[in-house]
């Protein structure tokens, strides 16, 4: 049975200033009462990190059309700490054979983040690490795998918010900028065009009870509506009819399609 925290609980979750723009993605704050909300996954916190706060940050430092040495080399700091926290597991995802050159190239790349300290070493690693992450972009149209697709998912976003960071360090122009950004958000694009739950409808009419199950890599979420009122997973009714995307959302909340969508409405939202 899924578990769901406190009110309490989901408001100590590491948004920072994305909090209401993934409220409005996702659209769960806004629908459920704080008892229903889903439970807050450790590893995601993580991801945040890369994914979004490294990602914010770099778009903040750019937004007068270029970023100074000082800012450069906060930022390579933040990406470091960011990436210390997340350096085991985004590697131990990408398990299967499909995805062993990902892997490999992930691993490289945030056991090499140091690189960017040295200017003798940030140059040839900035171009490994776009190549790792043009890779793991191309395999998110290879692999099929609920599991594989998280993996490589994480991956190319970790890899992509790396890349933007060595760019940076090496000089990047807002030419530059707005190339990597576009290429970053057709990966993310596709990313989430292929990430998606297997759902399924049913109903007893006779004893007016319609139940929606969505499942995702082994995990699934139900709504049981029952007359005038739905319950999800087990937890107390609440009045109104079942909100599909709403269980599409709930068993998606801490995989790469959310964490993707947080990202690409964080650079449209910037103008990328």
């Amino acid at each position: 049975m899924q578990a769901f925290p406190t009110g309490e609980l989901v408001g100590q979750m590491k948004f920072g200033m994305l909090r209401k723009v993934a409220a409005a993605v996702v659209g769960v704050a806004v629908v459920l009462p704080a008892s229903t909300q889903p439970a807050r996954a450790q590893d995601n916190d993580a991801y945040i990190d890369v994914a979004i706060e490294v990602l914010s940050s770099l778009l903040d430092k750019a937004a007068d059309g270029g970023v100074s040495p000082s800012e450069v080399l906060l930022l390579v700091q933040e990406l470091k700490g960011a990436i210390d926290g997340v350096k085991v597991d985004v590697v131990a995802r990408l398990d299967a054979q499909v995805v062993t050159e990902v892997r490999a190239r992930t691993d490289a790349a945030v056991a090499k983040v140091h690189f960017l300290n040295n200017r003798f070493t940030a140059g040839p690693y900035a171009v490994q690490v776009a190549e790792a992450a043009y890779l793991a972009r191309s395999y998110v149209d290879l692999v099929n795998a609920d599991r594989d697709l998280d993996g490589v998912g994480r991956a190319m976003m970790t890899l992509f918010t790396i890349s933007g960071v060595a760019e940076e360090k090496l000089g990047s122009v807002e030419e530059d900028r707005r190339r990597h950004f576009a290429n970053y958000r057709q990966g993310l694009e596709r990313l989430i065009s292929r990430m998606a739950p297997q759902c399924h409808l049913g109903a007893q009419p006779r004893v007016d009870h319609y139940w929606y199950t969505c499942t995702f890599n082994g995990r699934t979420v139900r709504a049981d509506q029952i007359g005038g009122q739905v319950s999800i997973d087990g937890q107390p009714p609440i009045a109104g009819p079942i909100n599909h995307q709403l269980v599409q959302d709930l068993v998606m909340w801490d995989t790469a399609e959310r964490l993707a969508k947080d990202a690409l409405e964080e650079m449209r939202r910037r103008g990328y």
